[in-house]
């Protein structure tokens, strides 16, 4: 409960150069966080890398936190 995305919904999408996607959401997920597939107006925050593609987009659209591979991990370390 004490790290800064504790029960928030998010999303990664585009290529990671560092950990994969799926690595990375098991590491949101032991930190308390909500994995999503879709982009939803409930979304808190979606983590892009390389190629986001269409999920950046709504993300903006809905007004969506969206951070960079290095500035989510930069949060949570």
């Amino acid at each position: 409960k004490d790290s800064v995305i504790y029960g928030k919904n998010i999303i990664f999408t585009g290529t990671m150069r560092g950990k994969g996607r799926k690595e990375m959401a098991s590491e949101a997920e032991s930190l308390g966080a909500n994995i999503q597939k879709s982009v939803t107006k409930k979304t808190d925050i979606l983590i892009h890398g390389d190629k986001a593609g269409s999920k950046l987009q709504k993300a903006e659209k809905l007004g969506v936190k969206c951070l960079t591979e290095d500035e989510y991990n930069n949060l949570i370390a």
